[in-house]
């Protein structure tokens, strides 16, 4: 247990530096990993110790043990179980959900909880595809990010339109939302967090060429996030 309250503290100490800084270029979270690494001990330590007005990161159903093991361990599934501990809310970011159901998906959107979907990390560890597209239908606010397998997010935004596109059998998924997720989900996102400020007009062209800036109207832009500040913060999700 003091091990675990090592790492506490760290991401505590960490989160007291960010919101000393006045830059909008650094933010904390509460990172917790994932619910089976995670034991109730910890959950209340990290609910004790977390300064007011940040959120929490955390991994979730990115593999089907993590839920087998919070079914096993602690009779619910793994958001029942964050909802439980008051781990949700409008701060809070969510990584993967790939083993999530319609409830959970329901308790996501009614908290007004965060959701980043990693189509490269995913494919290449072999855990499965999420239901990213009913999560947008839903109105849950679901971004695009890598985990830290690129740095590339037009990459991200290719992979994950021919994912969906695979997995549902539909030539029509995903067009929109994807570029949603990556134009609109990924701004609002950081914005939640601290790391941007909405309303700036970005400079697109370091990772994207000028015709593809052309075709994406401006009040779009306006929307987005700097791409070397969004590629930071997607690779620690």
């Amino acid at each position: 247990m003091e091990k675990s309250r090592e790492s506490v503290m760290e991401n505590v100490n960490f989160i007291k530096h960010a919101l000393a800084d006045d830059s909008d270029m650094i933010a904390g979270m509460m990172g917790m990993h994932a619910s089976f690494t995670i034991s109730d001990e910890t959950m209340a330590l990290c609910n004790e110790l977390k300064p007011e007005g940040v959120g929490y990161h955390i991994h979730v159903a990115e593999g089907i043990y993590d839920l087998h093991q919070c079914l096993k361990e602690h009779g619910k599934r793994i958001v029942d179980r964050l909802h439980d501990w008051n781990i949700l809310g409008p701060k809070t970011l969510l990584g993967h959900c790939i083993y999530v159901n319609e409830h959970e998906m329901d308790l996501i959107k009614d908290t007004d909880t965060m959701v980043v979907h990693n189509p490269e990390s995913n494919m290449g560890n072999a855990c499965g595809c999420p239901p990213t597209m009913r999560m947008v239908q839903k109105g849950i606010l679901t971004g695009l990010g890598t985990d830290g397998y690129t740095h590339d997010m037009m990459e991200s935004w290719k992979v994950a339109n021919v994912l969906h596109k695979h997995h549902l059998c539909d030539p029509n998924a995903a067009w929109g939302e994807v570029p949603q997720m990556l134009f609109e989900g990924n701004a609002k996102i950081a914005n939640s967090v601290g790391t941007a400020v909405l309303g700036k007009t970005m400079d697109l062209n370091e990772t994207m060429g000028q015709g593809l800036i052309n075709m994406i109207d401006k009040a779009s832009m306006e929307r987005s996030v700097n791409p070397s500040v969004g590629s930071r913060f997607d690779m620690l999700v």
